[in-house]
């Protein structure tokens, strides 16, 4: 019998399998290079987060008049974000993500919810011993 051009069935469930263990491996080393992307993502707005928030607290454990100028960088890793200042927290709304961090318990001016738009710089300010000031900076 010619056996020339005749493939077996071990042959063919030999390259099957390994082809399937391949696509695995491939899947799982997708989702692990992933995870790891979004894990470096959310750790730099964490940081980013918590940086503002220090500044603010330092602004607010300062006496009266006491002022600091926070410049917020345009974008972080290539995205718009906003931050939202309330009395207790800054919340950081990023490529359809949210983080909050609380904050030491302020009195902001005219008692209004603060946003402040990457790409601008902010005079934070502790006008008396309880209100604090968010306005535009120019520089």
């Amino acid at each position: 019998m010619d056996n020339q051009g005749f493939i077996s069935i071990d042959y063919l469930f030999s390259i099957f399998l390994i082809l399937l263990i391949a696509i695995g491996i491939l899947y799982f080393s997708e989702s692990a290079l992933n995870s790891a992307e979004n894990i470096e993502k959310t750790t730099s707005y964490r940081l980013f987060l918590d940086n503002i928030a220090d500044e603010i607290n330092q602004v607010n454990s300062n006496g009266a008049n006491f002022s600091k100028v926070i410049s917020l960088p345009y974008k972080i890793q290539g995205h718009s974000y906003v931050l939202s200042l309330s009395e207790d927290s800054l919340t950081l709304d990023i490529d359809d993500r949210k983080a909050s961090t609380n904050i030491f318990p302020i009195k902001l001016e005219n008692n209004l919810d603060v946003d402040l738009y990457g790409g601008n710089s902010y005079l934070i300010k502790k006008e008396d011993e309880s209100t604090i000031s968010v306005k535009r900076w120019f520089i």
